[in-house]
C-alpha cells in the first residue's frame, strides 16, 4: 500500500524514503500549533478538492452515507457530507498531530468528553480495561488522546502505519506502547500476551469491529455484519471490563469524545450468548452516535459484507 510501511515490530526502524519524511512533518508541524477545529476544516477543503479531481474514488463513502441516511439527500447535502468523510478518514487514520502533546487541560477542553467519569472510576479500580476500538470517526486519535490524558493504554496494534503516525510515535517515544499485529502463527501467543497484560491491570485498545467470517453476528445499521470475538473472549476470561471510546466530528467539524457503556461479559453461563449480547450493546451505542453524523463512517466495508 503506498504510503503505508509495515509495524509487524514496532522496535524495528522502518526506512523511509526522504521526500516521505520531509512531507510528513510538513504536513505534522502545522496541525500541531493549529486549533483543532482549524486543522479539521482546512482537511474538509482539501477533500472538496480531491472530490472534483478524482471524483470516482469516493463511490463507496457516498454508498455508505447513502445506507446510514435519508435515500432523499440532495446531491449538495451528499457531496458535502463525502468531503468531511474524506477529511475524518484522513485525520483519524493517517495522524494524530492535532492532539499530540497537548496537556490534559487542553484535551478536556477541546474535545468535551461526555461520559469520561467512567474512564475515571476504572482508573480508580486498577483493573484492566479493553478499550474497543471502532473504525469511525478520528479513531486514530482514540489512544494517543487517552494517554495524553493520563491512562495507562497500550496503543491499538497495527498492521500498517501511516508515515505521519509512525513519526509521531518516534518523536513521542511511544513505539514500546504499541501493540503489533501479529501474523496468523502468532495468534494463540498474541491473545495469551493480551490475557497476561490485562491481568496485571494494563488497558488495551482492541478492534471490535470487522472481524470476518469466524466472527460474532451482530446487526449494524440494519445490516447483519461479523465483528472480532477476541476482545469479548478477553473480557470473559480475565474479568476486564470493555469499554467503547468514539472520536466523532459534529456538523461544524468539532471533535468530540464520547465514552460508551461499561460492558462486562460473565463468566458463568453460555459464553457465545454473553458474548453476543455485548457485543449488540457496543454496536447500538456506535449506531446511536454514528447515525446523526454520518460522515464518520470512515471504512464502509461492511456495506459490502
Amino acid at each position: 500500500m503506498v504510503g503505508k510501511h509495515d509495524f509487524r515490530d514496532p522496535m524495528r526502524p522502518v526506512q523511509m524514503p526522504a521526500w516521505t519524511y520531509i512531507r510528513s512533518w510538513l504536513r505534522i508541524v502545522p496541525q500541531t500549533k493549529l486549533p483543532l477545529t482549524w486543522s479539521l476544516r482546512a482537511a474538509q477543503a482539501a477533500a472538496r478538492l480531491r472530490m472534483v479531481t478524482r471524483p470516482r474514488l469516493h463511490g463507496h463513502v457516498r454508498q455508505a452515507i447513502r445506507v446510514i441516511t435519508d435515500e432523499s439527500l440532495t446531491e449538495r447535502t451528499l457531496r458535502c457530507y463525502i468531503s468531511r468523510a474524506i477529511a475524518v478518514r484522513r485525520m483519524g487514520g493517517h495522524t494524530y498531530a492535532p492532539v499530540s502533546r497537548r496537556s490534559r487541560q487542553w484535551l478536556l477542553r477541546a474535545l468535551r468528553p461526555e461520559g469520561i467519569e467512567r474512564l475515571e472510576r476504572l482508573r480508580a479500580e486498577g483493573c484492566g480495561v479493553i478499550v474497543l476500538g471502532t473504525h469511525v470517526g478520528l479513531s486514530g486519535w482514540v489512544g494517543p488522546v487517552l494517554r495524553g490524558l493520563g491512562y495507562p493504554v497500550k496503543l491499538l496494534q497495527r498492521k500498517r502505519v501511516a508515515p505521519e503516525t509512525l513519526l509521531l510515535l518516534r518523536r513521542d517515544g511511544w513505539l514500546g506502547e504499541v501493540l503489533p499485529y501479529p501474523s496468523d502463527k502468532d495468534a494463540g501467543p498474541h491473545l495469551k500476551k493480551l490475557h497476561e497484560l490485562l491481568l496485571s491491570g494494563s488497558w488495551l485498545q482492541h478492534s471490535a469491529d470487522y472481524g470476518g467470517a469466524a466472527g460474532l453476528s451482530g446487526r449494524y445499521f440494519g445490516r447483519q455484519v461479523r465483528c472480532y470475538r477476541a476482545p469479548w473472549a478477553l473480557s470473559r476470561l480475565t474479568g476486564a471490563p470493555a469499554v467503547p471510546v468514539l472520536i466523532l466530528s459534529d456538523e461544524r467539524m468539532r471533535a468530540r469524545m464520547i465514552v460508551g457503556p461499561v460492558l462486562r461479559v460473565p463468566a458463568d453461563g453460555p459464553a457465545q450468548e454473553a458474548m453476543q449480547r455485548a457485543l449488540q450493546t457496543y454496536l447500538d451505542f456506535v449506531v446511536a452516535h454514528v447515525g446523526p453524523w454520518p460522515w464518520n463512517m470512515t471504512r464502509p466495508d461492511w456495506v459490502q459484507g
